[in-house]
């Protein structure tokens, strides 16, 4: 389902929310890693997954080195009942991905368990230069 320039997924009360043109923020490893451990506001994140149970909003945030890999950091903020509030839980490295080479470009396969039973497996592009300001996202729903 597409909504406003976004992918949407919905399945057992989760909710995958993906840019179509989805920026990088980060050029340097260090950078992302030193970003990913603080809260950023919520801001909208390229990648968002909002899990039911538990109560968490994963933000994802994009790098691509000069080599091309693809890396995910990761924001978790847990719905904290108490406090009727959001609160930022933990920043991590999620994954890395090499590149593969597509003609002129690089793409990434990215595997997103939605549910127990449906995943997206979201295919991400980008031309192979340096650096990498944005990727141009699609969806395949898998079962």
């Amino acid at each position: 389902m597409l909504e406003r320039g976004r992918i949407v997924v919905q399945s057992e009360g989760n909710e995958l929310s993906v840019a179509e043109r989805a920026p990088v923020g980060y050029t340097a490893l260090d950078a992302l890693v030193r970003d990913i451990e603080r809260p950023d506001g919520r801001r909208d994140a390229p990648v968002r997954l909002t899990r039911a149970a538990p109560r968490q909003v994963l933000d994802w945030a994009l790098g691509v080195t000069r080599e091309g890999t693809l890396v995910i950091g990761q924001r978790t903020y847990t719905f904290e009942p108490t406090r009727r509030d959001w609160v930022f839980t933990r920043g991590e490295i999620l994954r890395s991905y090499p590149p593969l080479s597509e003609g002129d470009g690089w793409l990434w396969l990215v595997d997103v368990a939605v549910g127990r039973e449906t995943s997206v497996l979201l295919s991400m592009r980008a031309p192979a230069r340096w650096p990498v300001e944005s990727v141009r996202v699609t969806a395949e729903r898998r079962w």
